[in-house]
């Protein structure tokens, strides 16, 4: 009977029968850790990161993050010369079309009036010479 009593019996609140849990309470007046609704204490659920939870300012993840940055890149003079040549070919492939486009009408514009000025002068030298017939 006596190595009865000195065997220890873990109970479901991790304490040893007889004995405080760690905290010095007794059993049932361990505070809740979190609350529970009984006490009327509302329970919080969250996943946010509490900044106590945070790692500080100069963390190993901040220095990480600056290592895996590619480093700035600062073109030469030259490199930025052929940008701006291949820019200005793209643009001028671009616009070519419309400039083709604006010379034919232009250059049809002009045929327009070189045939009215030669029927204007047809009509005139004609109109001449009827006059010239009956005045004549």
């Amino acid at each position: 009977m006596d190595e009865m009593e000195d065997e220890v019996v873990m109970t479901e609140e991790g304490t040893t029968d007889g004995q405080e849990p760690e905290n010095g309470l007794p059993d049932g007046d361990n505070p809740p850790e979190n609350g529970t609704p009984e006490e009327g204490i509302p329970v919080e659920e969250t996943s946010e990161e509490l900044p106590e939870d945070e790692a500080p300012a100069g963390d190993v993840q901040a220095e990480e993050a600056q290592e895996n940055e590619p480093p700035e890149y600062n073109p030469t003079d030259e490199e930025i010369a052929q940008w701006e040549a291949e820019r200005e070919a793209e643009e001028e492939a671009t616009i070519a079309p419309y400039l083709a486009a604006a010379a034919q009408r232009r250059e049809a514009a002009e045929l327009v009036v070189e045939h009215d000025e030669a029927i204007l002068l047809l009509l005139y030298e004609s109109a001449q010479a009827a006059l010239e017939k009956e005045g004549g």
